[in-house]
């Protein structure tokens, strides 16, 4: 997802919830048919993610070791906790507004697969997306389901997704599959993210050492300060379809 920037850490937009009428073919002089899009005003709060660390004045002074230890532990914990709200955060209080929060529940319909896989799933979903209208352009995934679903075979023993002997990402139906750690094993979401979110840096990642915190001065010690500000604005819920696989593949199997 492309992050812009945001000067405050508010920020007020319009959620599409639901479309009225459909173009058609008008006679001369006769009246254009109405499309009505119903929005509901929301306001979206920033969210602060943070943390803190003390480390001795050696490791500070010795610039790889201090290098590593931001890189390594602290910055990545912070990383950690942005995919985490982006993903799930409540939009409560102090949260940010997440995408499988805001995102529509996965919805079979009439399509019926038998045997379902993970991969009729995704399929299923992708086309949910398009029947509201979107085009979906990515799938996120835990790394471990990809795994499960690149290994899958079938009774001859052939593998469902020959990218498994390539280096290319897998896809499906167009649409590429990304492996994010923050993601709940057996959870999947589909979605047009480029129309249905807008994510913002209200306070870029930054990183701040004093010896003044506490009883640093006397201790030989620093305290590291991590964090950040993210505000993420979800404006077409549709465009976002969220599920489990195993309450989607019963779905595709249900007679």
């Amino acid at each position: 997802m492309r992050i812009g920037k945001l000067s405050k850490p508010t920020y007020k937009y319009d959620r599409e919830t639901a479309v009225e009428g459909s173009a058609a073919v008008v006679a001369e002089g006769a009246k254009k048919p109405k499309v009505s899009f119903k929005m509901t005003p929301v306001v979206a709060n920033a969210a602060k993610i943070a943390l803190y660390y003390k480390l001795s004045t050696e490791t500070v002074q010795d610039a790889p070791a201090f290098t590593y230890s931001l890189q390594g532990r602290g910055i990545e914990l912070v990383l950690q906790e942005e995919d985490d709200q982006l993903l799930y955060g409540t939009g409560v209080g102090e949260e940010a507004l997440g995408l499988f929060t805001a995102a529509t529940a996965f919805n079979a319909g009439s399509l019926r697969v038998e045997n379902a896989q993970v991969i009729d799933v995704l399929y299923a979903a992708i086309t949910q997306v398009r029947k509201s209208m979107f085009r979906a352009n990515a799938i996120f995934m835990n790394p471990t389901d990809i795994a499960k679903m690149n290994l899958t075979k079938d009774a001859d023993g052939r593998y469902l997704l020959p990218n498994i002997l390539s280096n290319s990402a897998s896809t499906i139906a167009g649409v590429t599959i990304a492996g994010i750690d923050a993601v709940n094993e057996g959870e999947f979401l589909v979605g047009a993210l480029d129309l249905a979110v807008e994510t913002f840096s209200v306070e870029d990642l930054h990183v701040e050492v004093s010896g003044s915190n506490e009883d640093d001065f006397i201790t030989n010690k620093v305290t590291v300060l991590i964090e950040e500000r993210l505000l993420q604005a979800i404006t077409r819920p549709a465009a976002l379809v969220k599920g489990s696989f195993a309450t989607a593949t019963a779905a595709l199997m249900a007679a």
